[in-house]
């Protein structure tokens, strides 16, 4: 994975793209009611009490070299989503040799569905798994958390479209400014310890 990282965009110069890919499983949609709204002097106040709109899978794709992400919503968790996204990343990249994949060991990454499709690729595919207990060594992870502050927090949200068109929106705006995470963890800081 840090030679991916590392490789990133002299593999992408050769027409391979390192990508990170991972789930927000189960994301609650909630809707809020505010007691009082935000005036000079005094912060606002809402209602512990909320409303629930069900929940949404948000699958996430990062392309390494570039820091640009891209998202597909679904209802329910499963290889079958997994692959079908898979299948659909593919055909939207079709130009390229090929993509090294880092995800973590989640069932759906790992169940007989995804490796079958995985390795019927002809090498297009070039599945790397983050270790047990590392999944921090994924990047999406990084970009979750600014997902998490810029689009996601509060969690008030009339109903499941209008979360899908807050993280379309966020997904438009972060297209424009999106660079690569400068990765700092090395092999040889690895090999140091």
């Amino acid at each position: 994975i840090l030679w991916c990282y590392a490789n990133a965009e002299r593999l992408a110069r050769r027409g391979f793209w390192v990508v990170c890919a991972d789930e927000k499983p189960n994301f609650q949609v909630l809707e809020r009611h505010p007691i009082r709204h935000s005036i000079p002097g005094s912060i606002a106040q809402r209602e512990f009490d909320y409303t629930r709109h069900g929940t949404v899978n948000i699958l996430f794709f990062l392309i390494v070299h570039s820091g640009q992400m891209e998202a597909a919503c679904f209802d329910a968790k499963s290889a079958e989503h997994y692959v079908r996204e898979l299948r659909a990343f593919r055909h939207r990249h079709r130009h390229l040799r090929g993509v090294y994949l880092i995800h973590d060991n989640d069932p759906t990454h790992t169940a007989a569905k995804t490796r079958d499709y995985l390795a019927g690729g002809s090498g297009w595919w070039r599945s790397r798994f983050t270790p047990v207990h590392a999944s921090w060594l994924n990047q999406i992870e990084i970009y979750f958390s600014i997902l998490q502050r810029k689009a996601l927090t509060p969690n008030d949200f009339e109903n499941l479209d209008a979360l899908a068109a807050r993280i379309t929106a966020f997904e438009q705006h972060y297209r424009q400014i999106a660079e690569p995470f400068q990765w700092t963890f090395t092999r040889a800081k690895l090999d140091a310890l």
